[in-house]
């Protein structure tokens, strides 16, 4: 069971932070060379940054990911042969305890073709990883125009090879009064640094009151109290138990340096949004039922024999690394809610940063008793004493996890257009999880007069939610806050199947929609908006739902919502690789991703909820506007009419 666990949250980690890009630890170029009777060698030079290894394809298994070309199927061209490379460097990892096959500084792949037509290009992709203390996956896409000079880089080969190769700028539109796309109206409501770094040190305060760490607080204390400068000793090791949870969050900063609109493709992705369903799942029940996910022991023991074996920093860093490991079947769930939680939030491209916060606050918070306890050690005696309460903290927070985990669920349906979870049964769903928990908690209130403040205590929650749950099942537009995580209300049973918010009417397509508006002589109201948009849900929910906002967007606009995370196949004609401003090629293949790279070319962004005013002549009315209050929005759409 734990390492099922282990593996799926691999595979989500994968997915979601470890998604290819062009590494910048690593340049690339190419040439080839003409062997005759139609053969040539394909040559890939890679220079990598000093410090940095990629690995070689013969990589053993069990350790980081081997370099692997694949070539695609065509009647261009044959393989002779696999991929030659030079003698690869034997590097121990003693984090997978494997020996791998790696190039530093400098590597030369070749790959021996048959050529049978010259006048198209031969297209091929490596995935591999770049590592240091770190490993970043990686890919290039690589073109070879033979009979064509072969000096350009991948990059270059690309932009020069395709014949099909789109411009990004041929998406501009023809925009009047540009000026006011260089602010926006509100700020958008994805949580801020203070906001994360609180979220995150939260977090680590309740993994605090589980059974698998309080009880290790006193113990460990009372271990530096013993030495020389014990406050030294207990500071270091509260940094490393920070620096530890902040290093978890480096690879996915410097993913963030990859395609800004990739966050967005990622998070939607039903595949990611499942995963994160059945680990949240496998949290929450572990929590409610007790039984322990722990990670394998062999990982623990190791770390612990190592904290023996080493002295100074060395030995408290691992004996850090030894809590965090052994402590992860409680903190492990609880910053999985977290960061589901931040998922839900987070804008494209920030998700690097606000992770990082996340984690160096939940380590700041798990540290801090040791720090303090450390220099004060009269409070030892003043810390909870462990009891059955632990038990009600982590059911409370397997409720709460169980809840989220539905609305990964509800992403999965809507963006994979499944049609099976609609706004009923989500909410149905959660209703049942309220009213089962309340009567839980009820019971125990009544057996255990020891406990019973937090019984209490944690009863107002789940209460709240079978309320709240309850109304939303008997008149959806009372949902309130629980609109704002349940499926849009358009994806009720009952109710006609468009994705229009409310019950608008709404073009899909900005020309459909600029046609309408230029018959109808109306402005043009962009809602760049997306299925699994938590704040695209509050925006429709709590405020295009009050009657005067309503009735404009009903009468006076013309409505045009443009999902960047709608996965329908693209017409033929836009399909293809597009080259961005930056010369950074992007494959574009669903309606989502046209749309999503659509708003950053004309609007200089990529988050949602983002709402643009245009006349039928595209003329900007005045700055965007994301997600903000009733007020702010009536004010801004009123503001906007009247000019």
């Amino acid at each position: 069971m734990a390492r099922l666990v282990v593996l799926l949250l691999a595979s989500c980690l994968w997915v979601s932070g470890y998604t290819q890009f062009s590494a910048t630890q690593v340049s690339w170029d190419t040439e080839w060379e003409e062997i005759g009777n139609a053969q040539y060698r394909l040559i890939f030079n890679a220079t990598i940054e000093e410090g940095w290894h990629i690995f070689s394809q013969y990589s053993p298994e069990g350790g980081s990911q081997p370099a692997f070309f694949e070539f695609l199927e065509t009647d261009v061209y044959k393989r002779i042969g696999p991929v030659i490379e030079p003698t690869p460097e034997a590097y121990y990892n003693d984090v997978f305890e494997v020996t791998e096959q790696i190039f530093k500084y400098e590597v030369r792949f070749e790959q021996l073709v048959e050529v049978y037509d010259l006048s198209k290009p031969i297209e091929i992709t490596l995935y591999y990883q770049v590592c240091k203390e770190l490993c970043i996956s990686a890919s290039e896409d690589f073109v070879f125009q033979i009979g064509q000079p072969s000096s350009a880089t991948a990059k270059e080969s690309v932009a020069e090879a395709r014949d099909d190769l789109k411009l990004a700028l041929d998406l501009k539109l023809d925009l009047k009064n540009e000026h006011y796309l260089e602010s926006i109206g509100v700020e958008d409501g994805s949580l801020n640094i203070w906001s994360l770094a609180l979220l995150g040190f939260l977090g680590g305060l309740i993994a605090l009151l589980t059974p698998c760490v309080l009880p290790i607080i006193p113990l460990t204390v009372s271990y530096f109290n013993q030495k020389k400068n014990a406050t030294t000793w207990a500071i270091l090791y509260g940094l490393s138990i920070v620096v530890l949870y902040v290093s978890a969050g480096l690879p996915f900063l410097f993913g963030s340096k990859a395609d800004p609109q990739l966050f967005n493709e990622i998070a939607s992705h039903p595949v990611v949004n499942f995963l994160l369903f059945m680990v949240l799942l496998l949290f929450a029940l572990s929590f409610i039922f007790r039984f322990e996910l722990n990670l394998p022991t062999n990982w623990i023991r190791s770390t612990d024999q190592r904290s023996e074996r080493t002295k100074g920093f060395v030995s408290v860093l691992f004996m850090a690394l030894t809590l965090v490991l052994a402590s992860f079947s409680c903190t492990g769930p609880i910053l999985g809610g977290v960061l589901g939680a931040l998922a839900t939030q987070t804008e494209a491209g920030t998700f690097g940063v606000s992770l990082l916060v996340i984690l160096g606050a939940f380590g700041l918070a798990l540290a801090l008793p040791f720090m303090l306890l450390a220099i004060f050690p009269g409070a030892l005696s003043k810390l909870p004493k462990s009891g059955e309460w632990m038990n009600s903290v982590k059911f409370i927070l397997g409720i709460l996890e169980l809840v989220l985990a539905f609305k990964f669920l509800s992403n999965t349906d809507l963006v994979a257009g499944w049609s099976f979870f609609k706004y009923e049964i989500i909410v149905g769903i959660w209703f049942v999880i309220g009213v089962s928990a309340t009567l839980h908690l009820l019971v125990k209130l009544w057996n255990d007069a020891t406990n019973r403040l937090v019984n209490v205590l944690f009863l107002l929650p789940v209460l709240w939610l079978a309320v709240v749950s309850g109304l939303a099942l008997k008149d959806p537009f009372k949902g309130g806050v629980i609109n704002t995580f349940a499926p849009p209300l358009y994806y009720a049973l009952n109710a006609e199947e468009t994705p229009c918010p409310l019950g608008l009417e709404c073009s899909l397509n900005f020309e459909e929609g600029l046609q309408r508006a230029q018959a109808e002589n109306k402005p043009i109201f962009i809602d760049f908006t997306g299925y699994s948009c938590v704040n695209c849900r509050r925006m429709e929910a709590e405020v295009w739902s009050d009657p005067r906002i309503y009735s404009y967007l009903k009468e006076d606009v013309i409505l045009v919502s443009l999902y960047v995370d709608d996965r329908t196949d693209l017409a033929s004609s836009l399909k293809g690789k597009y080259q961005l401003p930056d010369g950074r090629i992007k494959s574009i293949r669903t309606m989502g991703q046209y749309w999503s790279l659509f708003q950053a070319v004309n609007f200089k962004s990529i988050s949602q909820p983002f709402y643009v005013l245009l006349n039928p002549d595209l003329t900007v009315i005045q700055e965007p506007i994301q997600f903000c209050s009733r007020s702010a929005f009536l004010s801004w759409i009123e503001r906007a009419l009247s000019e």
